[in-house]
């Protein structure tokens, strides 16, 4: 038996329960394994920080009250992550911060005038040691696997978490997974490829349905770090000879993770 825990990471922009991790935990229980799930969407402070940003734009940028920026700019929301948790220490990274946010190419002089980076550098410190203080809670030396969804808007904050867990707990394994590695940014092999090689801190990167591929991760503890796409399954004996049916799954089991908030 193995232990998991799976994480969706601030910001998933759907506001619906995460049907994803609630799948892969109920199939992956009924093999006998113990997976744990966690929703850092209703984390009260974790979630707030999103609209906390989005009217910090708004005053720095009035302008961008006009782009309905609650729905539209949570892939700028992540850039701008990546930005403070990558780049914050180059000489350029006020200039790379400004290209993100500079959408409708503005004249640069007049869009650096108004642009406080401070107030932003300030947000994200505050967000990420509340996700650090939220994660602790959760990872032990007994976890074996750790798991994390992955779309354009929850890439930042999933990249800060499997980064972390794997400099405090060399041995746990780490995966990533969702619509992301279909639909997002990284959905072509060459990109994953480079993905994964900037990023090796991630152990293992699912494609697709994620049933089989979580299952053979937790049953084969000396599994390689991998990319698990339709031509691996296909080329896998023990993924290709047990094929998922609707109906022989069980139903989604969301313990773990507060419905209410939705």
């Amino acid at each position: 038996m193995s232990k998991a825990l799976l994480i969706t990471s601030a910001f998933w922009d759907p506001v619906c329960p995460p049907l994803g991790v609630a799948s892969l935990k109920s199939f992956a229980e009924m093999e006998g394994h113990q997976i744990d799930i966690v929703d850092l969407n209703t984390h009260t402070e974790i979630f707030g920080t999103q609209s906390e940003y989005f009217d910090e734009i708004q005053r720095q940028f009035p302008y961008m009250k006009k782009w309905n920026i609650e729905r539209n700019g949570t892939e700028m929301l992540s850039l701008h992550q990546i930005a403070y948790l990558f780049a914050r220490h180059k000489k350029n990274y006020k200039e790379i911060v400004a290209d993100v946010l500079n959408m409708d190419m503005r004249s640069f002089n007049d869009f650096m005038d108004k642009f406080n980076l401070e107030k932003f550098d300030n947000l994200f410190e505050k967000l990420y040691q509340n996700i650090e203080q939220e994660i602790k809670k959760y990872i032990n030396k007994d976890i074996d696997v750790v798991g994390c969804h992955l779309n354009n808007s929850t890439w930042a904050s999933t990249l800060f978490i499997l980064k972390y867990i794997k400099e405090k707990y060399p041995h746990i394994r780490t995966s990533v997974g969702g619509p992301g590695p279909i639909m997002g940014f990284v959905s072509d092999k060459k990109e994953i490829e480079l993905f994964m090689k900037k990023n090796n801190f991630i152990d293992y990167f699912i494609v697709g349905e994620g049933e089989n591929c979580f299952l053979e991760i937790l049953n084969n503890k000396n599994l390689s770090p991998s990319i698990f796409d339709k031509k691996s399954l296909i080329n896998n004996k023990s993924l290709s000879s047990n094929k998922l049916r609707m109906h022989d799954l069980p139903a989604p089991n969301f313990d773990g993770l507060d419905i209410d908030r939705y």
